[in-house]
């Protein structure tokens, strides 16, 4: 299989996972340091569903150009 082809499968399940279930993932930052006391905070973030559809059209289209090129 060619390597476009298989980024272009990779993209598209990816894309096509955020869109339908969502993905999130957790970013930590300090807020206080005194001495040896740190306060940190945990913040759940989630991807934009934009950005998974956009990376299951990139996807597609990979696929697409791979297969022409295979041709």
């Amino acid at each position: 299989m060619r390597p476009l082809v298989l980024i272009g499968i990779v993209l598209a399940l990816l894309g096509g996972f955020v869109l339908v279930r969502g993905l999130s993932y957790t970013s930590k930052h300090d807020v206080l340091k005194v001495g040896s006391i740190e306060a940190t905070v945990s913040e759940q973030k989630a991807v934009p569903a934009w950005a998974g559809g956009a990376a299951l059209v990139v996807g597609l289209v990979l696929i697409v150009a791979g297969a022409q090129r295979r041709s």
